[in-house]
């Protein structure tokens, strides 16, 4: 395959370490009977205790996690002449994080969610 498109390929740089993330990026991860529930659709209970409410609220004042957003947002977003990013652009980059997400989304309902969004 192409660099960087195995998550487990350890000469890579970036490698991701996180097992949870790897989840999200393997491409087989939504194919029966590796995972009979695909991933948009396997929520986690876990995620919404009070505890973990709380853990997520606290994220959005840390300062690690708004200079990562930020990074984000300065490498991936294009600017037009007046400084702001259009919707053109945003549903551009939601487009790509959403393929990367969901692969074998139909094209047409993705870019109806990103809209939506």
């Amino acid at each position: 395959g192409e660099p960087g498109n195995n998550p487990d390929d350890a000469n890579e740089e970036n490698k991701i370490k996180s097992e949870g993330l790897k989840f999200v990026f393997n491409g087989n991860r939504d194919n029966f009977p590796f995972n009979p529930c695909p991933y948009y659709d396997d929520g986690d209970p876990e995620m919404y205790t009070k505890e973990s409410m709380e853990v997520r609220k606290n994220l959005r004042s840390n300062e690690i996690v708004k200079e990562a957003i930020n990074d984000f947002i300065v490498t991936q977003f294009k600017k037009n002449a007046s400084g702001n990013i259009t919707r053109e652009e945003y549903c551009r980059v939601f487009m790509s994080i959403g393929l990367a997400l969901r692969p074998r989304i139909d094209a047409d309902d993705l870019q109806r969610i990103v809209r939506e969004d």
